[in-house]
This record gives C-alpha cells, structure tokens and sequence, in this order.
C-alpha cells in the first residue's frame, strides 16, 4: 500500500479557497481553522459570549450580576458602571458581533486593595464532561475573546479553580487605546486539576482591568498554572486604568473550548442563548401596562395561591422574590386588585408557590387568576435565581 501525502487541496478559483493541512496536522478549510478536539457544535464552554441577553437591564452601578447575563463584575474601592452596549461597526462587527460588555470606571484609585473584574463561573460537570483531558499537559483549552479599552496598556486574565486544591492560571494581554484587539490563549491541562460532575463551581474565568498590590506580585509567572493564593494571584499591574476616571474596558466573543487552537465564534441562535442562561436565572415580567398573567390558583383562608413554573429548569434550588413595588391582580368572582405577594415557599428546580394576602369575603376552593397589575406597575418582575 501506497501512502499520498498532501498539504494542500487548493481551490483555484479563489485566492484563498481549500483545504490546508499545516505542519503540526491542524486543518485549515479556506482559511479557517477547524477544532483540533472536542465538538463541532457545543463547542463554547462560555454562556452568553457574544453578550447578547441581558435580562436584568442593560446598565447599572451595582455590583454582582446586573446587566448581561452569566457575567459578573466584582469592585473594591473602585466604583464602575457595568452595562450591555450595542457594536455598529469595526472587526468585531464584521464577525457577527452586536452587543459587548463595558466596564467604565467612575472613581480612580490605585490603592493596594483596590480591584476591578469581570468574570464567569462554569459548573463542575461542564468541565469534567467537555472532552479536555484536564490532568494532561498535552490536552489544552482555548481562550479567545475581543478586547477594547480607552487606555493603552497591559491587562489580565485568569482561570481559577474551584476545589479544595485550588489552581490559578495567569494571563497578561496588550492592547491598544480604542482599539478592539482578538486575543488567544492556549491553556494545558496540569495534573493537579480535579473536577467532579457536580452542579457547583468547576472553575472561574476572570477579565482584570486592575487588581491593586494586595492581589498581585512581581513574582508571577504568566500562562501556567500554579497554587491558588490571595496574594499572588497576578503579576504586578500598570494602574493608569485605574487613575483615569472615565476609563473604559469592554468585551465581547468569548469563547473557551477544548482543543490547543481558537476556532470561529460559535454562534448561537438567541433563543438558544436565552435558554441557557434561563438555567441560571429568569425573569416573568411585566409588560408596560398590559395584565401579565402569572398563574391560575385557587383560595385558601383569606390567601390566594398560585404555582410559578419556570421556564427552564434551574441549576439548582433557586431563590425567588418579586420586584419592589410589584402589585397583582388576582381574578376571583368579586375581583381582589392592587395586592402583594406575601410569600415565594416549596420551591423546587421547576416550580414554586407563591401566596398572595387577600381581604375578607373570600370563599374556599375559589378558582382564579393572578396577573401583574398593569395599573399599578409597569416594570414588576418575578426573579427566578439560582446563579453560580
């Protein structure tokens, strides 16, 4: 048997058509590169990469999760708005981006326990179950992710772990002033990785636009993993960023998959994105002045009970609760308006109760429904949240 050997298949008709085979064996099919390992599809262990769902509001000066979803900032004596901004133009555009997560800092200070970051925590079995032979320095995740900020100079990421050994990977990437850059990261596996097929954090992956003194230390090494320790968790960084009130860092296209190269954004479809970080947290909301129904129930007493199914069925037991100034509307034969929720109890992955204190004259088993009350509030919401 004859063996052929070939390292390109070239369309002529383009000028950059075919199929390329480089010299380590990656696979290129007109120019782009395929996965080395992994899925095809599913590929992005990233939710929400292209920031498009924002369930919770579009922009907002509080910490934690507030704006675009699965992303979630963390500040220390410095102050920031985070928010969901709209892309009409530049590279990212070009590859199907439309939305990126900004950071904007509104106070400056480089003291020693200042920080400011960004990051998303992906469940254990995500990992475990991915395909990356996480204890193998020869089995690799990729990182890739478009950055844009309004000061020139070096930034961080990093990956951290999760368990009772905790690890930490340390990155730095440059950029320039106003200038979105498309930034890849090879991290390998390390044989003191562990992951379990639970539903908890597995590890945690951070954007940095500054960490003060008390987080970082000369002595870090970059892009290699290492014990987790306070202290040391990143190299020394500039903290012209952080003196500038006004400055700027935004992202978008995040993608981290199996394999040891960046392939195109997986894109996925609205609803599908929607769906995944629904596992995590949702929102039944009200509509401007429209009646929006919640659920069908019956009376008990003087209380109206009612079953909220969720949309999709969460990560874990969730914590509930209605927006402040939420009213109902709750049908009955002689109607009961304007009344609020008196408890969220039973909840489960898939449903709770909620119970609703009506006035006298009620009569058992009475069947109704419950509604947002469209004249009492515009902007109610029901909060479904069970958030890593």
């Amino acid at each position: 048997m004859s063996t052929l050997k070939v390292n390109k298949i070239e369309n002529t008709a383009t000028s950059n058509g075919g199929v390329e085979i480089d010299n380590t064996g990656h696979v290129k099919i007109d120019n782009l590169q395929m996965p080395t390992a992994g899925n095809l599809s599913n590929r992005n262990l990233i939710i929400n990469g292209a920031m498009n769902v924002a369930q919770r509001g579009t922009s907002s000066t509080g910490q934690g999760y507030q704006t675009v979803d699965r992303f979630r900032n963390v500040t220390t004596t410095l102050t920031a708005t985070q928010s969901q901004q709209s892309l009409s133009s530049g590279d990212p555009f070009d590859e199907g981006f439309r939305f990126f997560y900004r950071q904007e800092n509104t106070s400056t200070s480089t003291a020693a326990g200042a920080r400011i970051s960004i990051y998303q925590r992906i469940e254990n079995q995500n990992i475990s179950q991915s395909g990356w032979k996480y204890t193998d320095p020869n089995s690799f995740l990729t990182l890739s992710f478009w950055a844009r900020a309004s000061v020139a100079q070096t930034y961080c990421a990093q990956i951290t772990t999760q368990d009772t050994s905790g690890r930490n990977y340390p990155m730095t990437f440059a950029l320039s002033a106003d200038t979105w850059t498309k930034v890849t990261k090879k991290i390998p596996g390390n044989s003191n990785l562990s992951f379990t097929t639970g539903n908890d954090i597995g590890l945690a992956l951070f954007f940095v636009p500054f960490f003060g003194t008390d987080r970082t230390d000369s002595g870090v090494s970059v892009d290699t993993w290492a014990a987790y320790a306070n202290g040391t968790q990143l190299p020394d960084m500039t903290s012209t960023w952080a003196n500038t009130s006004g400055a700027t860092f935004d992202i978008t296209g995040v993608q981290l998959e199996v394999g040891e190269m960046a392939t195109p954004f997986e894109h996925r479809s609205y609803g599908d994105e929607m769906a995944r970080c629904q596992r995590y947290y949702e929102q039944h909301k009200q509509n401007g002045s429209q009646f929006q129904t919640c659920g069908q129930g019956s009376v008990l007493g003087t209380k109206f009970y009612t079953t909220i199914f969720y949309r999709v069925e969460k990560r874990a037991v969730p914590s509930v609760a209605v927006s402040s100034g939420a009213k109902f509307e709750v049908g009955l034969p002689s109607s009961k308006t304007n009344v609020s929720a008196d408890e969220f109890y039973d909840p489960g992955t898939a449903a709770c109760r909620m119970r609703i204190e009506l006035v006298s004259g009620t009569t058992n088993g009475q069947a109704g429904q419950c509604a947002f009350d469209g004249n009492q509030c515009s902007n109610a919401s029901i909060n479904i949240d069970a958030e890593l």
